[in-house]
């Protein structure tokens, strides 16, 4: 039996657990169909050259199926793909082979792809292999993305570094308020990168604090209204730091808005209500938060339950209730510890 027959497969290799075998397509539309509607490239090749490609497979590559058909392999594999591929056709005629390659598309761009390879084993068909081939571009996506936000969240930690290394008393501070910050906007079930935007922003959100003199941030007597004034400045100036940089999220609003107040009594804007943004709400309650639970040159810090207490006090007028609800929710419900 031949598994080519004038220009189309006649056959398909099946691989499963108790081993291999060729089952003809010949008069069987449901093989077919089944090859046809695979969710994955399926090809033959012989000798170098396709002579079978389901529309999956050309869609893949953006070309017409009848031009795919007929073409060298060879064509559709990026340059330093080649040798790979060569290597799996080889390992392939001693058994399965696996491997991972690029495909060029008609438009020059790249397909990262999976390949299973098989050698079609049958009377009269020498050099002919099945192949099957798997859509990477999601995966090295989310790859892509998940380096990119890592080295994202290493450059705002050096970025906050800056500031603590000027402010002693509240080195870890914004880290903590950050972690406590997404701990909360988790509790209130929003999505993950309103989440991973309220963990950034809370990472920086003092980098303002930069452009106040170091005597005045670690002065452990009450200020004065002059100095009073330049640390009021500091939301504003991490805005004017920040907002040149092109980020997914409103990280400079966010960090602008953290010490508005929902009746408006908060600075720099004075805005309320729902004109400051959610993430500066979250972030205005874990900053307050950390703020009171921890030490400071002017005070000693006055404790979880103390927090706690004042931002309920302050529920519905500085301080949003749902936010408030779930911040004690994490503290009283999720057991959620400050390292203070």
């Amino acid at each position: 039996m031949s598994a080519i027959h004038r220009g189309e497969v006649d056959a398909v290799l099946v691989a499963g657990e108790g081993g291999e075998s060729l089952l003809t397509l010949q008069g069987a539309d449901v093989y077919r169909t089944l090859v046809e509607d695979m969710s994955e490239g399926a090809l033959t090749v012989s000798k170098g050259v396709i002579v079978y490609a389901n529309r999956f497979l050309a869609d893949l590559i953006r070309m017409p199926l009848q031009q795919v058909i007929g073409a060298a392999l060879q064509n559709w594999v990026a340059p330093e793909s080649q040798p790979v591929l060569e290597a799996l056709l080889v390992q392939g005629e001693a058994g399965k082979s696996r491997g991972e390659i690029d495909l060029v598309a008609s438009s020059g761009a790249r397909v990262p792809v999976h390949v299973s390879v098989s050698q079609l084993l049958s009377h009269g068909t020498p050099d002919v292999f099945c192949l099957v081939v798997t859509d990477l571009t999601l995966v090295k996506q989310r790859q892509q993305l998940e380096q990119l936000q890592a080295s994202l969240n290493e450059t705002m930690r050096a970025i906050a570094g800056m500031v603590e290394m000027r402010d002693p008393y509240t080195a870890g501070h914004q880290a903590r308020v950050a972690d406590l910050a997404s701990a909360i906007a988790t509790r209130m079930a929003l999505p993950e990168d309103q989440i991973h935007a309220v963990f950034l922003a809370g990472t920086v959100h003092d980098l303002g604090k930069i452009r106040i003199p170091a005597e005045i941030l670690s002065k452990p007597g009450k200020l004065n209204e002059a100095e009073f004034g330049l640390i009021k400045g500091h939301s504003q100036a991490g805005y004017d730091i920040l907002k040149g940089i092109s980020f997914p999220w409103p990280i400079a609003q966010i960090v602008r808005q953290h010490h508005e107040r929902l009746d408006g009594s908060g600075y720099p804007l004075g805005i309320s209500g729902e004109s400051i943004l959610l993430e500066a709400r979250i972030l205005s309650v874990a900053d307050v938060i950390e703020a009171m639970a921890s030490h400071r040159p002017y005070r000693p810090g006055l404790g979880i339950d103390f927090a706690l207490a004042e931002i309920s006090r302050l529920r519905g007028r500085h301080f949003d209730p749902e936010v408030v609800d779930a911040c004690i929710a994490v503290f009283r419900e999720q057991g959620y510890l400050l390292e203070v």
